[in-house]
């Protein structure tokens, strides 16, 4: 006997071919009734003899890009529906909370690129609804073909077929183009357009040792021959980026493994169908300028049609960084590209399809058997995080400064905006007014309550107070436990570790080496690390010889002089930073955990001078080997005291060893503090758990002893995730 249910379906849901799945569903098993898009989520009601087979069929069958957060189910009187239907969607004030992310190819796709048989073969531009562009061509709400770039583009008649066909994978994919009715391709090289032999050009310049600027999904790459280490100097010497690591994209997994020594976990992320950069050991020898002294090559593989035809002419591996002067957002548009990239660029690939917002590649760590967010972004934002609370007013968080996003918490979900960056640029900062703009217009959001850090000079803070009444602080590594606490929906008491570079604490020194016992509503700061200055401020995190010099200061106050020869400093720089310190000029205590990393990296004779952020902690780690040596420290007065490890290192024989002893330490601090606090749920956040070891070490001990571990998996450890605390404690303050 037939029964009719009722289901609202919440999650990703709109905008990934999930209506007309389910009208393929209804023909499998012979449903009655009907589905809408809702401002709610996705609305069936149908009539079956057996719900639990559907909602088997709907978890395992779903669409690829499909992910389904909660069904709520109601039985109704039966009416008698006698076919399935698909509704026009219900028209309400309220907007959806779902603008699908920009997805690389995917296998469907991929099959018909490589089919000689198929119209769409060697199509620079294929994509259907479970791949292609969105978010970065996406204009307004709801997300329709008129209101993206592809607007422009008139479909063919048969585009158009597919595009109204329910059974075809194509269905309402809005930006469904081919050769006939689709964008173009141009090369560009010293102001003339070349519209033939496009990639033939491309291959021509690439094995000729140049640079040249593509256009891609999201943005500009700035390509080259990544084995060639001298165009890869001269990429670094015009883009003024002496040192930091190049994503590398190659031609496919054989590649890979050609290469680099990629575990599966690390070929399954590589190959999932957000296509991101992933870090994976490199084979010695190969991309020594492209990762500057890292074991580690921030591997891609190719994600768009473009790229694909471009392997199709060249066989060894290329850099794809993004295309930008250093520390500003990419290029999007051509004549932008033209612009700024004209002193680093040879040449330009380029298509007439307009990105309305530029996007980043996303990067993933792999962990063990999981994998962290450094940076979210394409395939990723803007996807919404589903909280079991709901929110009681609509909360936004404005992010931090360094690797900046913005989130907000409304109904039962965080939205987190794409990677903005660094906001010490005025472009950057541009970025992030358009980012802003762009949600609170796409969701129709008038914030009820904004949360800001609690630093006084960040941009970001000081333009909330020039734009909203209602802001609240909150302390930043508060935030960074609150981005767990929410994307894990923890109820329970949390003991919260938040290690990183640096956030404005509340006693207006710097922290970064935090615990924390509280929960969801409260966080009271328990233990930290024992102070220590930083002398210069900023200046302090590029010069890690500083931080050392501060331990050495406090220890032995003005008979430092004879520890600091064997580390080649000078005397003369050192006298001037004791006076500083002596004297507490220009100089600020912090109990930063990065800064220590970065002092390990000089006394380990790794690094001299801070190029980017987060080098020192990457330089340390990547000379870690699996040792039980350790460094010993104290604990007083909730302070964790690290002179005994300070004079250790002084004592150390064997500086190679320095880096895993000290990572060792941090674990050793981590585990006595979880045992001496009782905890049964642990809490980390901060970017100084990118840290391979630190979470391997700490994932065995925790499982060993019956203790729930939560880190960030959905959004990022680091300060890219700060937003999301920020939403998360605002929308539950109200």
């Amino acid at each position: 006997m037939k029964k009719r249910f009722r289901l609202l379906i919440k999650g990703i849901v709109q905008g990934v071919g999930f209506r007309p799945f389910l009208s393929r569903l209804a023909k499998d098993f012979d449903l009655k009734g009907l589905v809408l898009n809702t401002s709610y989520g996705v609305l069936l009601d149908i009539e079956t003899e057996d719900i639990s087979i559907v909602l088997y069929a709907l978890r395992a069958q779903k669409p690829p890009l499909c992910e389904i957060e909660n069904i709520i189910i109601k039985e109704l009187n039966t009416v008698g529906f006698e076919d399935f239907k698909i509704k026009p969607s219900k028209k309400t004030k309220r907007k959806s909370i779902s603008i699908p992310p920009d997805m690389g190819i995917c296998d469907d796709c991929l099959k018909e690129f490589n089919d000689t048989k198929n119209r769409r073969y060697k199509y620079p531009f294929i994509n259907c609804t479970n791949c292609g562009p969105r978010f970065s061509i996406v204009r307004d709400v709801p997300y329709d073909r008129e209101n993206t770039t592809m607007k422009t583009f008139s479909m063919c008649e048969s585009c158009k077929a597919e595009y109204k066909d329910i059974t075809n994978r194509r269905y309402h994919a809005e930006p469904i183009s081919c050769k006939d009715c689709g964008p173009s391709l141009f090369y560009v090289k010293d102001g003339v357009y070349y519209k033939d032999f496009v990639f033939e050009k491309l291959k021509y310049d690439l094995e000729d040792g140049k640079i040249i600027a593509l256009k891609g999904l999201g943005g500009f790459h700035l390509i080259c021959n990544a084995l060639d280490d001298d165009v890869v100097k001269i990429l670094r010497f015009r883009k003024n980026r002496p040192s930091k690591p190049f994503a590398v994209m190659f031609k496919s997994i054989d590649q890979v493994i050609t290469y680099t020594y990629p575990s599966q976990n690390d070929l399954e992320i590589l190959n999932s169908i957000q296509k991101p950069i992933v870090l994976i050991k490199r084979k010695e020898g190969f991309f020594e300028e492209a990762c500057k002294g890292l074991s580690y090559v921030g591997a891609l593989l190719p994600y768009t049609g473009i790229h694909l035809r471009m392997f199709d002419f060249i066989d060894f591996p290329i850099i794809a960084t993004s295309g930008n002067i250093s520390d500003t957002p990419i290029c999007k548009g051509n004549e932008e590209a033209f612009e700024k990239l004209k002193t680093i660029a040879d040449a330009f690939l380029i298509h007439n399809r307009d990105i309305e917002r530029s996007i980043d590649d996303s990067v993933l760590k792999p962990i063990d058997d999981d994998a962290l967010i450094i940076r979210y972004a394409r395939s990723f934002a803007p996807k919404p995080i589903y909280i079991n609370k709901k929110a009681k007013a609509i909360s936004l968080g404005m992010g931090a400064f360094l690797k900046s996003s913005i989130a907000f918490y409304k109904d039962n979900s965080i939205v987190l905006s794409q990677h903005i960056g660094d906001l010490d640029s005025v472009e950057t900062f541009e970025y992030y007014n358009k980012t802003l703009e762009d949600f609170l217009r796409f969701y129709n959001i008038r914030p009820d309550i904004i949360v800001c850090d609690m630093h006084p000079d960040f941009p970001n803070t000081k333009y909330a107070k020039e734009l909203f009444k209602d802001i609240i602080y909150l302390q930043h590594h508060k935030a960074h436990i609150y981005s767990c606490i929410a994307e894990h929906n923890i109820n329970s008491e949390i003991l919260g570790i938040a290690w990183d570079g640096l956030g404005y604490g509340e006693d207006n020194t710097i922290w970064g080496g935090e615990f924390f016992i509280g929960d969801k509503h409260k966080l009271e700061r328990v233990f930290y690390i024992k102070p220590y200055k930083l002398i210069g401020f900023d200046k302090a995190s590029k010069d890690p010889k500083r931080i050392f010099l501060s331990f050495l200061f406090e220890l032995f106050k003005e008979k430092y002089e004879d520890k600091i020869e064997a580390f080649h400093i000078d005397k003369k720089e050192a006298f001037m930073l004791y006076k500083m310190w002596k004297n507490n000029v220009n100089t600020i205590y912090t109990s930063s955990v990065g800064r220590l990393f970065d002092m390990i990296g000089f006394i380990s004779g790794l690094i001299n001078y801070i190029d980017y952020e987060s080098q020192g902690a990457m330089m340390v780690e990547d000379k870690y080997i699996n040792t039980h040596y350790r460094y010993s420290f104290e604990i007083k007065d909730n302070q964790i005291d690290l002179s005994p490890m300070i004079l250790e290192l002084l004592e150390e024989e064997d500086k190679s060893l320095i880096p895993s002893k000290f990572i060792n330490t941090m674990f050793d601090i981590i585990k006595y503090i979880i045992v001496l606090a009782k905890a049964k749920n642990v809490v980390l956040s901060g970017g100084v758990f990118y840290n391979k070891p630190i979470i391997s070490k700490l994932k065995q001990f925790c499982n060993k002893n019956s203790i729930n571990l939560f880190y960030n998996r959905k959004t990022p450890i680091g300060d890219g995730g700060i937003s999301v605390g920020q939403a998360f404690y605002g929308g539950l303050l109200c």
